[in-house]
């Protein structure tokens, strides 16, 4: 059997069949992205119970699963309020460290940035250092005794004067 289609048609063929498959492929990927972002998101994360903050002047450190991985945080009781910063220093990004204070002092101690030893008060404000503003920090909502902070929306710590 002899082949009586030129190799220009051919070539047509395969290059109209190549266009239809990226086509399809673009609009499959493009409604992929359009399905997830119809779902919403969890808004608040759970940090843990408020009985494990209560009555300690002591910062917690946790770890806050989110959908993007697991943040760090500093879980912080100061009466009946409870604050929850970032684990990480506004300026570079380093872990922050909780050293507290002797007793007698006027604070129960400091967060200090390794990086660059800014540290900063027990409620996130700047207290000393390069660092550009106080630490960072999370809205916070209790329910049930859960503490949940909301990771979409961090609140930049107060700019140093």
């Amino acid at each position: 059997m002899v082949n009586t289609l030129s190799p220009q048609r051919n070539y047509r063929e395969f290059a109209s069949y190549l266009l239809v498959f990226s086509l399809v492929i673009m609009v499959g990927v493009v409604f992929l992205i359009l399905f997830q972002f119809s779902f919403p998101r969890p808004q608040y994360v759970f940090v843990g119970h408020s009985s494990e903050f209560t009555n300690s002047s002591t910062p917690v450190k946790l770890s806050a699963e989110t959908l993007n991985g697991n943040i760090w945080v500093w879980v912080v009781q100061t009466g009946e309020a409870i604050q929850v910063f970032n684990a990480r220093t506004p300026q570079y990004g380093c872990f922050i460290n909780w050293y507290p204070v002797a007793s007698g002092l006027k604070a129960p101690g400091y967060f200090i940035d390794p990086c660059t030893g800014s540290s900063f008060f027990v409620d996130g404000a700047y207290r000393n250092g390069p660092a550009p503003r106080g630490l960072d920090s999370f809205p916070v909502k209790v329910q049930d005794g859960k503490v949940w902070i909301d990771n979409f929306s961090p609140q930049e710590g107060e700019p140093r004067k």
